[in-house]
């Protein structure tokens, strides 16, 4: 799953969860739930298997973190004194960031706790074959409409 849609149910449940260790627990798991369902990622374009980045998985995570910071931006002037929004939504995309930016995942992946963790990642992770891919573009509209939601 793109990291907005990850980051904006962390921020549903930092939004109505008042126990920080909590929501910091809660967002984590989010983020394996949410990749459970059919969801269109830079993975799909490739059938999932290893690849090198290509131009389009550039401008999927560009656009991705575009929306991500005008989301962002809307929820810090609406957070209502409530910093559990944002945390929320950090600790739902942890997980992606540790394990799948270039720079340091190859690194990290060989250090037992970060090896296991992708290992998890990896079993748990929805497998959508490319033809389907408008399948994962509306599952993930969806989670975004209804996280969303459960923030104002």
């Amino acid at each position: 799953m793109l990291l907005t849609p990850h980051a904006l149910v962390g921020s549903a449940i930092g939004a109505n969860v008042n126990n920080l260790p909590l929501v910091i627990i809660l967002a984590i798991l989010s983020h394996f739930i949410l990749d459970t369902i059919p969801h269109f990622d830079w993975g799909t374009y490739h059938e999932n298997k290893d690849f090198k980045l290509e131009l389009k998985d550039y401008l999927l995570v560009a656009g991705d973190i575009v929306l991500l910071l005008i989301f962002t931006l809307i929820l810090w002037h609406n957070i209502r004194n409530n910093p559990n929004i944002m945390i929320g939504g950090f600790f739902a995309i942890l997980v992606d960031l540790i394990d799948n930016v270039p720079f340091w995942k190859d690194y990290l992946r060989k250090i037992k706790f970060f090896a296991g963790l992708h290992a998890l990642h990896e079993k748990i992770h929805y497998r959508l074959k490319f033809k389907y891919w408008y399948v994962g573009v509306l599952t993930q509209i969806a989670v975004i409409i209804l996280a969303y939601s459960f923030i104002k």
